[in-house]
């Protein structure tokens, strides 16, 4: 049997744990940069994609000046339109969050200032289910 003194074996242990420790922090680090990449990724398809909706609107008011955002949306998102009622669309679109009435209230204060009365207000509107038949 090899007998080895209390301290050598304490600091072998030590250097173990010590090992093992900076191979977790290794990988806690290499996930965080993962993390960070797919948030880097999400950001880039968000950009593209406010740009894509906004070079829609630009041109959709280019050829459809007198047009209303309710017929923007059933444009540019078919499916959020596809109600009974030719006016509604999904109700997610008129609250205070949304992009897209955000961008077209911009658009229609900031480049057609003669249209002010296209803005359109966050309201709560009651979601309605009530689809035309295909």
């Amino acid at each position: 049997m090899i007998k080895l003194p209390i301290k050598s074996v304490g600091k072998k242990l030590q250097k173990l744990n010590l090992f093992r420790l900076i191979g977790e922090l290794e990988q806690i680090n290499e996930e965080r940069i993962e993390e960070c990449d797919r948030r880097s990724m999400v950001e880039e398809a968000v950009v593209a994609c406010k740009k894509a909706i906004k070079e829609h609107l630009q041109d959709f008011m280019i050829e459809n000046p007198d047009s209303s955002y309710e017929e923007w949306i059933r444009e540019l998102h078919p499916d959020n339109a596809e109600y009974v009622d030719s006016q509604v669309i999904d109700h997610r679109l008129y609250a205070p969050e949304s992009d897209h009435r955000q961008m077209w209230n911009e658009y229609v204060e900031q480049i057609v200032k003669k249209f002010s009365e296209k803005r359109v207000e966050a309201k709560h509107v009651l979601p309605n289910y009530d689809r035309k038949a295909p």
